[in-house]
């Protein structure tokens, strides 16, 4: 194999080695934040689903609380904050602390001028 060959082979294998490495680091980076946004936007939603429930009259006296260890990798401190506003068509349901829905889905971000985006399929009970 001539020199020039050898070295046109290193230089390839040295960049698609670099662009495996670039990848791995950019999904790495991406797939942290968008799982600290989507944390973000679900303790939001705690919040805001409270005082949409105690709005309407649904609130049954129980704080709404987070799943246990929080959402994902933040844990959460229990007592449904969060100072943004969910995502426009996120729906909240109530639960009792058997699990049981207490109340239909509702929706909390709904945009003015937009139609209701059609209401999940929740189980009747989560463990």
């Amino acid at each position: 194999m001539s020199l020039r060959a050898r070295l046109i082979l290193t230089l390839v294998l040295l960049a698609g080695s670099g662009l495996l490495v670039l990848g791995a680091v950019t999904y790495a980076a991406l797939r942290s934040y968008e799982l600290d946004r989507v944390d973000q936007q679900a303790t939001a939603a705690v919040g805001q689903a409270e005082r949409e429930f105690e709005r309407t009259g649904l609130d049954d006296g129980v704080a709404l609380r987070p799943p246990p260890g929080g959402f994902g990798h933040d844990a959460h401190d229990g007592q449904g904050g969060g100072i943004g506003l969910a995502p426009a068509g996120t729906y909240a349901q109530q639960r009792d602390d058997t699990g049981a829905a207490v109340g239909s889905p509702i929706v909390l971000a709904l945009p003015p001028g937009e139609t209701r985006p059609a209401a999940p399929r929740l189980p009747a009970r989560l463990s």
